[in-house]
């Protein structure tokens, strides 16, 4: 889907790094959060299964800007995680990214730059094929 601006110009939005990392640091608490209370559940002297979670958090990579720095490296395939670590960090940062970016789009349409909806192409008249004689 493409959003277009008044004046039928691709709208072009800027997400900027700070508020991605902001939004990874929000996953993160709420993970930890989530965690906690699933520990604090269980019997005494039971823990629970270990996550591709545990082991990004010992290896540091649980810090905001660590971590979309990481997602950098994964993205240029330059990164030395594991497979489930690496499929963790990439779904935080872009799950981050796109709610920053729909934040950003639903207040460009409060400011007025884009059409509410889905922009659809007018449809053209079809040819009818000619009867056989």
């Amino acid at each position: 889907m493409t959003q277009k601006t008044d004046n039928n110009e691709p709208l072009t939005i800027d997400v900027a790094t700070e508020a991605v990392e902001a939004e990874i640091g929000v996953t993160v608490e709420l993970w930890k959060k989530e965690r906690k209370a699933a520990s604090d559940k269980l019997e005494k002297g039971r823990r629970l299964k270990r996550t591709p979670f545990e082991a990004i958090e010992e290896k540091g990579y649980l810090d905001p800007k660590t971590m979309y720095d990481e997602y950098q490296r994964i993205q240029n395939r330059e990164s030395r995680l594991s497979a489930s670590e690496r499929e963790v960090i990439c779904g935080i940062v872009e799950t981050a990214m796109r709610t920053v970016f729909a934040r950003k789009i639903d207040e460009a349409r409060k400011a007025g730059e884009v059409k509410p909806g889905i922009q659809k192409k007018k449809r053209t008249k079809k040819a009818t094929p000619k009867a056989k004689k």
